[in-house]
Order: C-alpha cells, then structure tokens, then sequence
C-alpha cells in the first residue's frame, strides 16, 4: 500500500504490476483517500475512515475513468466531514 502525492497524470497511466492481483496507492495530500487499480485496468477512488463508534470503514467514491483526482479529494473531504467525528485513517 503505498502512499505517494497522487496526481492526474499518475492516475491515468498507472496499472497493477504483473505480480499482485490488485493495488491501493494512498494519497499523501488528502487523509484515508486511496486509488484502487485492478489488473482488467479498472480504477476506483475510496474513502477510508472511523466512524463515530471508532469502526474502520470504506466508502466508495467513484469511477476515476470518470471522476478527477480533485473531484475525489473534494468527495473525501465531504465524506470525512459527514462521518459525524470520525476521521480518515
């Protein structure tokens, strides 16, 4: 699970080493944010988060074919914010 500073050109171009069945590249600039890559070239931006009861969870955010990096930090961020007092991981 690396944690890198995520940009747009990453995200576009990235693929899964041949050696792993999928990938979670954490984002340094925003908290619990993190880019799923699959190796069929799918890739899916998740909010990682404790909810007020302290429980991990994750959240999807969206489809990064279709969503940008910004929209993603900007739906974290709301995301982060409506956990009622959790936080990202």
């Amino acid at each position: 699970m690396p944690k890198l500073d995520l940009t747009q050109a990453f995200v576009k171009k990235t693929k899964v080493p041949e050696s792993l069945n999928s990938i979670d590249y954490y984002d340094e600039r925003m908290p619990g944010l993190l880019l799923k890559v699959l190796p069929s070239g799918r890739k899916t931006y998740y909010i990682r988060y404790k909810n007020p009861k302290k429980v991990n969870c994750q959240r999807k955010i969206g489809n990064a074919e279709i969503l940008s990096l910004s929209q993603a930090r900007a739906g974290a961020s709301k995301t982060s914010r409506d956990s009622n007092g959790g936080g990202p991981l």
